[in-house]
């Protein structure tokens, strides 16, 4: 397993907890020829060092006597093919339920068999087209922003729900995961109210959305770096996103502690990524502090 570019020292940059932890200070930097994998230098990702920070988190949590939630969901689903198969791999392998984010107008029939034949995966709803629609005025919105019409928008997700509800039957779940997890502040009640169960975007969730009978669960966790072009951000990176939010829900846990989320993109994801999300789920179900959830636990369905 391997990370993709070279550690290079600088005294200068703000080291993240994996590096804090080792006493050294260091960047990520890409190597200059990033398109051409086999000429990286690697920084193994299954070094004992990477891996501590999240156990000794989880061992804290064991000794408080609290069980850590995960749940994962992957975006931009349309058809099968080697990555989605060994994405359902995964899933067998380490017994982790799927949430697979389809977008309804690009889905192919190919997806319709391998997701009937897995007890593990289920089906949410990614948007309709996953067409950016932002403007100069609206440019964060995209597809569900307001300013194409709330009917528009409701109208397609309607109808997209309709389909996936279709090909997929009891293995969809009304939950919507807006493209580029970018959705208006006042659309959530409307999806509510056309018979949405729950939004999933990225980051901190906005509990103001969430309701008796709507649920906000978000993910917490990317391994890929969008600014990069879709390489993986790296090891120490990866796992400051989890152990920030562990420690976050640790030291403020009540009788309900929500659960953390991670997300991936079977289409672009490079091998040092796989390889991140296998040791990830290798790890957390080792430990007894870890649990996974199923998307019908995650959004009460």
């Amino acid at each position: 397993m391997s990370e993709v570019g070279i550690w290079e020292s600088d005294k200068k940059v703000r080291p993240n907890r994996v590096q804090a932890h080792a006493g050294v200070r260091c960047k990520f930097v890409r190597h200059p020829d990033n398109r051409d994998m086999s000429s990286l230098h690697f920084t193994p990702a299954s070094s004992p060092l990477h891996w501590s920070i999240l156990n000794d988190e989880l061992d804290r949590w064991h000794a408080a006597g609290l069980t850590a939630s995960f749940w994962w969901r992957d975006d931009d689903a349309v058809k099968n093919g080697p990555r989605l198969e060994k994405l359902f791999a995964l899933s067998e392998q380490f017994d982790f339920p799927l949430c697979l984010a389809v977008i309804p107008a690009n889905l192919h029939g190919s997806l319709k068999q391998p997701v009937k034949l897995s007890s593990r995966v289920c089906i949410l709803q990614h948007g309709y087209a996953h067409i950016d629609h932002s403007t100069a005025k609206e440019k964060g919105a995209c597809e569900l922003g307001l300013h194409r019409g709330l009917k528009t928008i409701l109208d397609e997700l309607k109808y997209g729900r309709k389909r996936l509800s279709q090909v997929f039957g009891d293995h969809f779940m009304p939950v919507v995961v807006p493209p580029w997890n970018r959705i208006s502040d006042q659309l959530p009640p409307h999806l509510s109210q056309v018979g949405y169960k729950g939004l999933s975007v990225f980051g901190e969730e906005a509990t103001r959305h969430a309701n008796a009978v709507f649920t906000v669960a978000n993910c917490h966790c990317d391994p890929v770096s969008w600014k990069r072009g879709g390489v993986f951000v790296s090891t120490g990176a990866a796992l400051d996103q989890l152990v920030d939010r562990l420690v976050v829900i640790r030291r403020n846990a009540t009788s309900e502690v929500p659960p953390t989320g991670y997300v991936t993109h079977h289409a672009v994801m490079d091998h040092a990524a796989w390889d991140f999300t296998e040791m990830l789920f290798g790890t957390l179900r080792k430990h007894p502090a870890a649990e996974f959830l199923t998307a019908a636990e995650v959004f009460s369905l």
